[in-house]
């Protein structure tokens, strides 16, 4: 985002996260960039719901919040009716795109649209999440959580993407593939503290990769 390449960030099933207010905090001209969380109505309403509740107990810096759009889709439903990104993001040129604990819960045809739908932007960078092969078998804690969480939220996990398709929705971009401890152990150490996910397999297993077009490279560590 300090790279000043794009115009957008996108975070599609946004959820509760408060990651687009994160970013746009850390990213010092973010009053030139439009800052997008895509979810259902209800999730969209609820999360106002509760940052509304909150806003005023914390540092919530209020010009940020205000400058976040809200945009409501079914991204499921928007894949059906072939509805294209450019003009349901029109104003966008150069977008990042976030999927943070989203693919697993969608379906593979919905996945593969979507990464085909960001690659018509003739520039845009995508950052998501991934369960690697073999996750189930290295983390008793992740065989937990995939038993149980089908009973835990209305959505349903459709399945994992195994190595081959997730090469093929990159395509021929650019791609940097990190572990989220080799994140946690980076970031401890900019910050001089001691890392404390020194087994990924006692926690999730979670990878993220990010895609940038034009050789464009990104500032996680490799």
């Amino acid at each position: 985002m300090s790279s000043n390449k794009y115009d957008t960030c996108i975070s599609l099933g946004s959820g509760f996260s408060l990651l687009t207010y994160l970013i746009a905090s850390l990213t010092p001209d973010y009053h030139k960039i439009n800052f997008i969380d895509v979810d259902l109505q209800n999730i969209l309403n609820e999360r106002n719901n509760r940052i509304e509740k909150i806003k005023h107990k914390t540092q919530l810096n209020p010009i940020i919040l205000k400058h976040l759009t809200r945009l409501t889709l079914n991204l499921e439903e928007v894949y059906q009716k072939g509805i294209k990104f450019k003009d349901i993001f029109d104003t966008s040129k150069s977008p990042i795109f976030i999927l943070e604990g989203i693919i697993y819960f969608l379906s593979r045809e919905c996945v593969q649209w979507i990464f085909k739908e960001i690659a018509t932007f003739k520039n845009y960078a995508v950052v998501f999440d991934y369960w690697p092969d073999g996750s189930l078998k290295k983390s008793q804690c992740m065989r937990t959580m995939f038993a149980s969480l089908n009973d835990f939220i209305p959505e349903q996990i459709k399945g994992l993407l195994d190595t081959n398709e997730l090469n093929h929705l990159c395509g021929s971009a650019s791609v940097n593939d990190i572990s989220l401890q080799e994140v946690e152990n980076h970031m401890a150490m900019v910050r001089g503290e001691s890392p404390q996910l020194t087994n990924v397999n006692q926690f999730i297993p979670v990878r993220l990769r990010v895609i940038t077009n034009n050789m464009q490279k990104s500032n996680l560590p490799t």
